[in-house]
């Protein structure tokens, strides 16, 4: 399992790119629609806008797996220290999914059925 190595501002370039805009003079802004949380670069939860911003205006391929058992506190705080790579939680009262870039970390999951803390248990 790869680690991701870049931090928010890398990636917010590098969606940025991918959109064809310029990420020099878009970045500073861009950076702080696309992420859930501004005060740690390395964590890389994307925000709402940000992931539709992906969607929308990059080719960037989505991976979306069904977390097989109800998100806890301890996932989140594993997912902001591990750094898989940019992901998005759609947290539901019955089920939940999180949205990747990494196709690695995807099929990983997938191998887990989905189950998110087992993953990450084996991760660290």
């Amino acid at each position: 399992m790869t680690k991701s190595t870049l931090n928010q501002s890398e990636y917010t370039r590098l969606f940025l790119r991918e959109a064809g805009m310029d990420e020099e003079k878009n970045t500073s802004d861009y950076w702080l629609l696309f992420w859930w949380n501004h005060t740690n670069q390395n964590h890389l939860r994307l925000s709402t806008k940000g992931i539709k911003f992906i969607k929308k205006e990059t080719k960037i391929p989505l991976y979306s797996i069904e977390v097989a058992h109800p998100l806890l506190s301890t996932h989140l705080v594993k997912l902001a220290r591990i750094n898989l790579g940019p992901y998005y939680l759609t947290v539901r009262e019955k089920d939940s999914v999180i949205t990747v870039i990494n196709q690695e970390v995807a099929t990983m999951l997938m191998l887990h059925a989905g189950n998110l803390g087992q993953y990450l248990d084996n991760l660290t």
